[in-house]
């Protein structure tokens, strides 16, 4: 995790973007990679002391008060954005990937969740990352 100077004031933004575009850092594999569909859902990149949350929209996106969680046979018409910007803000907080499939910091988005929420695995590896003063709440959506 990138230690910011107290002085300033370090922005986290979030947007909306054709990956091809945004995502790409100028070379020719990102932009040959972030273009094609099904990759990559989001991706968190940090710019001097701004981080970026950026999610493909070419994706469709939904939440639990839309009809998002529609389904024909095995195929999801659209993609849980609380359950992929919850881990993205675990990028933000300093957090890698896991092979725990419980774990929010699990690589893969297999299916809707309807509870997402820190697995036991993400809160221990949050813990051990921030100073033993600090208090850590956690909020389950549900």
């Amino acid at each position: 995790m990138k230690s910011v100077d107290s002085n300033r004031n370090p922005e986290i933004k979030i947007q909306f973007c054709d990956f091809s575009v945004c995502a790409s850092d100028g070379n020719q594999m990102d932009a040959e990679l972030f273009g094609l569909e099904g990759g990559e859902l989001a991706t968190t990149r940090v710019k001097g002391d701004t981080t970026w949350i950026l999610f493909d929209d070419r994706r469709f996106w939904g939440g639990e008060s839309s009809l998002a969680r529609l389904q024909y046979s095995n195929l999801n018409l659209q993609t849980h954005l609380l359950q992929v910007a919850t881990h993205q803000f675990g990028h933000v907080i300093g957090l890698e990937h896991s092979n725990n499939t419980n774990s929010i910091m699990n690589p893969f988005y297999t299916e809707w969740l309807t509870e997402v929420s820190p697995s036991e695995d993400d809160i221990r590896k949050i813990s051990s990352r921030r100073p033993k003063s600090s208090a850590v709440n956690f909020i389950t959506f549900n």
